[in-house]
């Protein structure tokens, strides 16, 4: 029989796991987005998953704040103070959507870039940058990607034409 110290040890509940966060603020979204949807657990749970999940600068930027055993909402202000930039984010999201390959006339290739367009404009409604989104450079950017097919029916057309 195994002592009773080993087994609480070993016991190791089976909480869902944190997207692992080092100080990307690519990643600051997904990782907020995951501790938010499972932040219902005791504290030490949610500390624990802290523990885990923050790696390097993230990790340094709390350490103290983890062994002062405080609330972990505590623990999110300062990496979300540190870490949460939207202007980078955005402008990540810029260079992403230039970068974006050209779609041929497949079915395949436009709901590819459909879908890299969508999700976009859903990092910038989270952050609330949707104005963003009426940036004509980008516009233009995207409609050039497009073949002629596809291109017409989503050039923007000056009012009143």
């Amino acid at each position: 029989m195994r002592p009773v110290c080993q087994l609480l040890v070993s016991f190791e509940p089976d909480l869902p796991y944190l997207l692992t966060f080092n100080r990307s603020h690519n990643d600051w979204l997904a990782f907020k987005s995951a501790y938010i949807d499972t932040s219902s657990f005791f504290k030490f749970e949610n500390t624990a998953r802290l523990r885990k999940a923050l790696k390097r600068k993230a990790n340094e930027a709390i350490t103290r704040l983890l062994i002062a055993s405080i609330e972990p909402s505590e623990i999110i202000r300062p990496l979300k103070t540190r870490f949460a930039r939207p202007n980078s984010i955005v402008l990540a999201e810029f260079d992403r959507l230039r970068n974006i390959l050209q779609p041929t006339d497949s079915h395949r290739d436009i709901c590819l870039f459909g879908n890299s367009i969508n999700n976009s404009i859903a990092t910038l409604q989270e952050l609330d940058h949707v104005y963003y989104l009426y940036n004509p450079e980008i516009v233009k950017n995207l409609v050039e990607k497009l073949t002629p097919r596809y291109a017409i029916a989503g050039s923007p057309t000056p009012p009143g034409k």
